[in-house]
């Protein structure tokens, strides 16, 4: 691990043991996913897949300052990866479509 890499793609890195742009962009959804839940930080994770995105849901207890940093969290691990992300947040949840590459 170098002192540049991100929290968030140091955990998917150590889940998966290889580079992250070597993961695929459901490896990286569902690293997240899987670490959420042993974390345990989350009331509610999961996602779906709607053909040419993902959308990642979370619901938690955190407030409104609770969503904001989460969503700089994961659409900076997203951006880091090379996918588009496009997000919503409220009191209560995130909302994240990512953007499929061009496969």
């Amino acid at each position: 691990m170098t002192s540049m890499m991100k929290p968030a793609e140091h955990m998917i890195e150590w889940l998966y043991e290889k580079p992250l742009k070597k993961c695929s962009l459901k490896e990286v959804i569902e690293g997240i996913i899987i670490i959420s839940r042993i974390a345990n930080i989350f009331e509610t994770i999961n996602y779906s897949d709607n053909g040419s995105y993902y959308v990642l849901n979370i619901t938690h207890n955190l407030k409104f300052k609770g969503s904001q940093l989460y969503i700089l969290f994961y659409e900076d691990l997203f951006t880091s990866y090379g996918a588009r992300v496009e997000s919503e947040i409220s009191e209560t949840g995130l909302y994240i479509k990512i953007c499929k590459k061009n496969e």
